[in-house]
């Protein structure tokens, strides 16, 4: 039985945490089942937010450093325009939020306003891979894991380190941190052979 530490994005959250209820468990909490865990994955955040969830956590309580590392195209907001409270409040923004909520909310339509006119991919990836080596430098001393499972979240998949879960995205996707029941049991498998 290993000490877990997992940060990261909504495709790594506890929902125990949020009081929701699921049809069934996610991947983190069969982990969970086996070791010792500490989730401080949060819905709907981006890489710097991941950043700051593994520089603020004490290193050295962990056997291993599971990071679920998120999407370059979510844009770091300090405080969200719509979710004031609840799950979804320390969320940042993504174009797919803003643009079916910016009717209804003034500093949406402002947002949404920055991502037509003034949003730039290259930029968001390149600072999305900064974020990311710097999680690296700051993990690399312990057994870490990342891991990713979407196209656009993986920008740098050659570590061995590295769980690819790209493969489950087209025919597993489901209600639970984003997979259905199969994958959630695939994705436990493929972390456990990085054990």
């Amino acid at each position: 039985m290993k000490n877990i530490l997992i940060c990261g994005d909504s495709f790594a959250i506890d929902y125990k945490k949020y009081n929701v209820e699921i049809p069934h468990k996610g991947w983190p909490n069969y982990l969970a089942d086996k070791h010792n865990v500490t989730n401080l994955a949060t819905p709907g955040v981006g890489q710097w937010k991941i950043w700051k969830q593994v520089e603020n956590a004490n290193l050295e309580k962990f056997d291993v450093v599971l990071v679920s590392i998120g999407s370059p195209n979510r844009v770091h907001c300090k405080t969200h325009p719509v979710h004031k409270q609840g799950m979804f409040m320390e969320s940042d923004l993504a174009w797919m939020d803003i643009d079916r909520s910016s009717w209804f909310n003034k500093a949406l339509t402002t947002a949404k306003n920055w991502f037509v006119y003034f949003y730039d991919q290259q930029y968001q990836n390149e600072l999305y891979e900064m974020i990311t080596d710097k999680i690296i430098n700051h993990i690399k001393h312990k057994q870490y894991i990342l891991i990713g499972h979407n196209e656009s979240r993986t920008l740098d998949t050659d570590s061995e380190n590295f769980i690819d879960c790209n493969d489950l995205w087209n025919n597993e996707r489901g209600k639970v941190n984003h997979y259905n029941h199969k994958a959630a049991l695939q994705i436990v498998k493929r972390i456990e052979k990085h054990l």
